[in-house]
């Protein structure tokens, strides 16, 4: 198998994701046949590059994982790698208390009724895709204060809240991979986390 020599393309220096990822698509917009792969390395965004059409080979570390693949529709293709800690075992969890704090006491917002969990209970996205946000909110600019998006069956632990938004019950989590933000409980599509 011949490989193509992976070079760097230019570190981007200690810039967001945000800027990173909109300076790839600037450059992929000037070429074709050509394989991006964006990633963070100690703080810093690196973007490298590869052309479509010969045989290469691309090695992840442990804790990288493929958060999106798109087709610009000019022949690129652009992977966005994050890096994440890897997933906690059941049994490595934070231990659930033996009696359910009363989290929920005093408590009101408009699906009071609809709740199900509480602080220290394990649960699951139940929804295919959800939004986890740095904030219990939804701003102006929608993708303002998202941290990731969560698929169907990702296991969470409910470590804070709840709090009361957009006539909704949030709750603080901590994802199975170690990512933390707040999810909404239920919209009127349903429920978003399940126990």
């Amino acid at each position: 198998m011949y490989v193509i020599k992976e070079f760097n393309a230019g570190k981007l220096g200690r810039v967001s994701w945000e800027v990173g990822i909109a300076h790839t698509w600037d450059l992929a917009k000037s070429k074709s046949n050509t394989l991006f792969i964006l990633y963070e390395d100690d703080g810093e965004i690196i973007q490298k590059e590869y052309y479509i059409g010969q045989p290469f080979l691309v090695t992840f570390a442990y804790d990288q994982w493929v958060r999106s693949v798109e087709d610009d529709g000019n022949g690129n293709i652009v992977i966005t790698v994050e890096r994440r800690v890897a997933p906690i075992s059941p049994a490595a969890a934070d231990p659930k208390p033996t009696s359910k704090p009363q989290s929920n006491s005093g408590y009101w917002c408009d699906d009071l009724s609809l709740l199900r969990l509480e602080v220290g209970d394990t649960a699951s996205i139940s929804y295919p895709k959800v939004n986890l946000r740095s904030t219990p909110k939804v701003p102006d600019d929608y993708y303002a204060n998202i941290v990731t998006e969560l698929e169907n069956g990702v296991a969470l632990t409910i470590t804070g809240g709840p709090e009361c938004a957009h006539e909704g019950t949030w709750w603080e989590v901590r994802t199975e991979y170690g990512d933390t933000g707040w999810v909404r409980e239920h919209t009127k599509d349903g429920y978003l986390m399940k126990p």
